[in-house]
């Protein structure tokens, strides 16, 4: 048998598929076991027909599916199994497994929503970087070397101006490219659970060095701790165990520290929204005003949820700003560029032209 442990962790793509495939069945009334057995033949990815014959075999030999699946080595996420241990425990696994395929559709859709509009411009840029260095390489040596000899003080200014213009663009576009290409491999090491504490931490004290961006990521994690939390404690879950079994899927470390510091003054009996506050200014106001309207109405789980969908929203709108604004930065930055090379090399060249023929 496969060893477990060489599971890689499922992408968001597979997650989506085995969820909701398997919330269809047992919301039909088909017991889990043979759930998986139709999953499994339901299944054209091997890595999912793998997991899920692992799960099997677990619940085969007695196990629940819950402690199956965490037997599956990375494939799932600690906040995944922790929603399927809710469910058993209270019964209610089928509709767990429907809200977390919703949940899991919706971020799938906002991945693919900026995967799709990145690669546009990376591939607009990638092209303007690769003719700047064909222009660099082929055009220019020679032009300059025709007129090297006729006027070489002119010349010499032309290739200088050219260079500079050049490195700065070839700069500003390696740097965009950069970003992009660091922030797939940071995906990448988050997806596989790979051991790059380093690479990670470095990644999100950039991300943190960038207010909007810091904002956005503390946005992302707070859509999904809002899940966890109120599917959980509307289960009868208490508010301090479904934020720890939250705590393992939330991917930025300074949120993370903060959130174990608020479970460790729930349970010396504080309320949320004092424990929230006094971590500093990681969770937003609009959240914990909101938690303290949950507290005094007795709500909790009505208040998480009312915050999820209010998070969605918010997510999809600056999303959506956020892609309308790509192509017009992209034309005005790829503008940029043309403008400093005309500039810098076709008026000084023509200049150069005219003082030959005269």
């Amino acid at each position: 048998m496969r060893d477990v442990q060489r599971f890689r962790r499922l992408n968001i793509v597979e997650l989506v598929e085995f969820t909701e495939s398997l919330a269809m069945l047992l919301n039909s009334g088909i017991p889990v076991q043979d759930a998986l057995k139709i999953n499994c033949d339901l299944m054209h990815r091997p890595i999912l027909s793998s997991v899920t014959r692992e799960l099997i075999s677990g619940i085969r030999k007695g196990k629940s599916l819950s402690s199956s699946m965490a037997r599956a080595g990375n494939a799932f996420e600690p906040s995944y199994i922790g929603v399927v241990r809710v469910g058993e425990e209270v019964g209610s696994l089928s509709h767990l497994f429907d809200l977390y395929g919703k949940h899991l559709g919706r971020t799938k859709m906002i991945s693919e929503k900026i995967t799709s509009a990145s690669i546009y411009p990376v591939l607009v840029l990638t092209m303007v970087f690769a003719g700047l260095i064909a222009f660099a390489l082929f055009f220019l040596p020679e032009l300059l070397n025709l007129f090297e000899n006729l006027d070489p003080e002119q010349a010499n200014s032309l290739r200088t101006s050219v260079w500079n213009t050049l490195t700065a663009s070839a700069v500003a576009i390696t740097s965009v490219l950069l970003i992009f290409f660091t922030h797939r491999i940071y995906l990448l090491v988050r997806g596989k659970s790979l051991d790059a504490s380093f690479f990670i931490r470095f990644w999100e004290k950039l991300l943190f060095s960038i207010p909007f961006l810091r904002k956005l990521l503390i946005d992302v994690e707070l859509f999904n701790l809002y899940f966890v939390v109120f599917s959980q404690v509307e289960n009868g879950i208490s508010i301090e165990k479904a934020i720890e079994a939250a705590m393992p899927s939330i991917n930025v470390e300074r949120l993370r520290k903060d959130l174990g510091i608020v479970v460790s003054k729930l349970r010396k009996g504080d309320q949320l929204s004092i424990a929230l506050e006094s971590t500093g200014r990681m969770f937003p106001l609009k959240m914990i005003n909101w938690i303290r309207i949950g507290e005094k109405i007795g709500e909790p789980a009505k208040v998480f949820r009312q915050l999820y969908h209010f998070q969605e929203s918010h997510l999809d709108i600056v999303y959506s700003r956020l892609l309308s604004l790509l192509e017009p930065v992209l034309t005005i930055g790829v503008g940029a560029i043309l403008v400093a090379i005309i500039l810098n090399f076709i008026v000084p060249f023509f200049s150069l032209l005219t003082g030959i023929i005269q």
